[in-house]
């Protein structure tokens, strides 16, 4: 049963909460010092059967036509507008043979970075192929492909935190973080993240 000092104020919020409980001495928390935390993870995925990739399709072009028309075409962590690539977000190219069309809309329901999914034009719209707008995500080549900072080589809650963290937090490191050439590049980074002025079209 919850006391008097602990009934919750209304509209207040989890963080308020927390600071409410530490004050009143509800709570303390013993605070942990910054650190690095390195991870080694294997992924085994099984590819089903599909045809060479021997360029993009005309709905793959035209879509990223429409990007670029409605002012997306940037990367989403660092919006640069250079060296640029589409991710498919929420199911893979190579994986179009197993999709569940009416799983994947649901999933680019919650994960569409642009809110096509949401929009009157697409609310009801049926999703056939992987390169369907909603299934479409703006990355640089660091951010898409590199091995220390690309979607395609960490988790998602670490690569997400290259978003969610304050302008100039460096969240990934290289592994190598300690030799001269790696943490220039690091802090590369975080110089163009906090130079950064225009929004981000998530």
């Amino acid at each position: 049963m919850t006391s008097l000092l602990e009934q919750v104020p209304i509209h207040e919020t989890l963080a308020d909460t927390v600071k409410r409980r530490i004050a009143s001495g509800l709570d303390s928390i013993a605070m942990v010092s910054a650190h690095v935390a390195t991870r080694t993870f294997t992924e085994v995925m099984n590819i089903p059967e599909h045809g060479e990739r021997k360029g993009e399709s005309p709905l793959f072009h035209s879509n990223v036509a429409r990007l670029k028309l409605d002012g997306h075409y940037l990367c989403r962590v660092c919006q640069t507008n250079e060296d640029l690539q589409v991710h498919h977000a929420c199911c893979e190219w190579s994986m179009m043979n197993s999709a569940d069309y009416a799983k994947l809309k649901q999933e680019c329901f919650v994960f569409d970075p642009y809110g096509y999914s949401h929009s009157a034009e697409f609310r009801s719209e049926p999703m056939t192929s992987v390169d369907d707008i909603r299934n479409m995500e703006v990355l640089c080549r660091t951010h898409h492909e590199c091995k220390f900072f690309g979607k395609h080589n960490t988790t998602h809650p670490a690569w997400v935190s290259q978003i969610v963290c304050a302008n100039g937090v460096v969240a990934l490191v290289p592994k190598d973080h300690h030799k001269d050439e790696d943490r220039a590049e690091t802090k590369a980074l975080g110089r163009k993240k906090k130079k950064a002025t225009k929004p981000c079209s998530a």
